[in-house]
């Protein structure tokens, strides 16, 4: 699922579901990963702009839109001299 991005600058984001951990008590069988069944439907998060992780997403969202383009590195900090 790819980052969404709404005219009002806000993104929906797709969140992995949190792992389930069989129970302990339960038969021991070796499951090839893609025949595990699951019912869990991919989840999205509504983030805002200034929102922690928003800016992260919507770098993530840029690159998704220009996939040729090298991706985008922030300047180092000025450096102060006392």
């Amino acid at each position: 699922m790819d980052i969404v991005r709404n005219p009002d600058g806000t993104l929906v984001v797709p969140v992995r579901p949190p792992r389930q951990h069989d129970a302990d008590d339960g038969p021991d069988v070796d499951v090839p990963p893609d025949d595990v069944p699951t019912d869990a439907v991919p989840t999205t998060r509504l983030l805002h702009p200034g929102e922690g992780g928003y800016d992260e997403a919507l770098a993530q969202w840029d690159l998704q839109q220009n996939p040729d383009r090298e991706p985008v590195v922030s300047p180092p900090a000025a450096v102060r001299k006392p």
